[in-house]
């Protein structure tokens, strides 16, 4: 009868504990994600260092050299989407899905989007155009030597997905990448080693892919924007100039971009804040949703948006631990690849699990 009563009292004790932890942030899985190493990069904290000492308010720079390991580019096989996304563990990439071809309306008619999975490379590590992708580069695995081919496992999106809603998703890749640090979180991050957020979001990063102004997506190179002054929702300047739909989320950051060439680059591209000595953690990513109407036209605002995580942050957290993966094997799925590579080479659909 003791025993029976103290297996019930602990379900009752479990149940509220389970309840309880809803209302708080997970931890992140850490089979995945490095609290330590996550987002250092000397190069890029230079580049941080060198702006705050001058009075300027926006600037970018070449990155080519600078050995940022976590930036994904999310390509088709026709190479005519080009997604931005960012490693935010070894098995996730944060991104925004509304660059997805066809995802959106697949969602409207409450249909399956996973067929879609197999059209999209996720490239870790590209910075250039440079690094060449084609079948002679490294076979199966990479393009160059700084290029880590990963595929789609699973996507995970809010639930409900509206026409309104942020498009901010989670990719849990086909198998980890162990080779190279992830970007850090940043909320997660600081809450980690105990700091305080700033009031007043200052000094932000950007890291993006500049393309020629022919539109030509076979040449780029990776960039970073540094962003010394944001304009929140609650800004006068943010409020009274766009007539767009705000949302608390939202941050315009003040760009030096004149022939609007930002538009096809800047989806899910990571807006970054310093954590602590070189460490840099992922605060938003970037949005082009905001419209607004002018003599009854829809017109794009010449500014860029950032989406923050600020109403997300169960949503991301819990999706950083999602694991469709069997728990003990996270294997490794290959894709008809041949269509990515243009040659005529022909692979089966391969199961290797280590």
């Amino acid at each position: 009868m003791n025993t029976i009563v103290t297996i019930v009292f602990f379900i009752f004790i479990q149940s509220l504990v389970c309840e309880d932890d809803r209302l708080k942030i997970k931890p992140i899985d850490m089979r995945f994600y490095d609290e330590v190493n996550c987002g250092r990069n000397d190069y890029l904290n230079d580049f941080d260092s060198s702006f705050k000492q001058s009075d300027s308010s926006y600037g970018y720079n070449s990155m080519v050299i600078s050995g940022i390991p976590w930036m994904a580019r999310i390509v088709d096989h026709n190479k005519t989407t080009i997604c931005n996304g960012i490693l935010v563990t070894q098995l996730h990439v944060l991104t925004n899905f509304g660059c997805l071809k066809g995802i959106e309306e697949l969602i409207k008619q409450q249909t399956e989007y996973n067929i879609l999975y197999g059209h999209y490379q996720v490239r870790i590590g590209e910075q250039s155009s440079k690094d060449v992708c084609d079948s002679d580069s490294d076979g199966i695995f990479n393009c160059s030597n700084k290029v880590i081919i990963r595929y789609i496992n699973a996507l995970h999106l809010p639930h409900p997905v509206l026409d309104d809603d942020l498009k901010y998703g989670v990719i849990e890749l086909n198998r980890p990448v162990t080779t190279i640090p992830h970007a850090c979180i940043y909320q997660y991050q600081m809450d980690f080693l105990g700091l305080e957020e700033e009031n007043k979001v200052e000094n932000v990063i950007s890291l993006m892919w500049g393309i020629d102004l022919k539109n030509n997506f076979d040449k780029f190179e990776l960039n970073a924007y540094y962003y010394n002054e944001t304009f929140d929702y609650k800004d006068k300047r943010f409020a009274n100039t766009f007539g767009c739909k705000i949302r608390e989320d939202y941050l315009m950051v003040i760009e030096g971009f004149k022939n609007g060439m930002w538009k096809n680059i800047i989806k899910g591209a990571p807006l970054l804040r310093k954590v602590k000595d070189n460490q840099f953690g992922v605060y938003g990513i970037g949005e082009d949703t905001c419209v607004k109407n002018f003599n009854k036209e829809i017109k794009h605002i010449q500014e860029i948006f950032f989406v923050t995580f600020k109403s997300a942050q169960y949503f991301i957290f819990h999706s950083l631990n999602e694991v469709n993966h069997d728990e003990e094997y996270v294997g490794n799925e290959f894709y008809d690849i041949s269509k990515f590579y243009g040659k005529k080479y022909r692979y089966n659909i391969l199961i290797i699990f280590y």
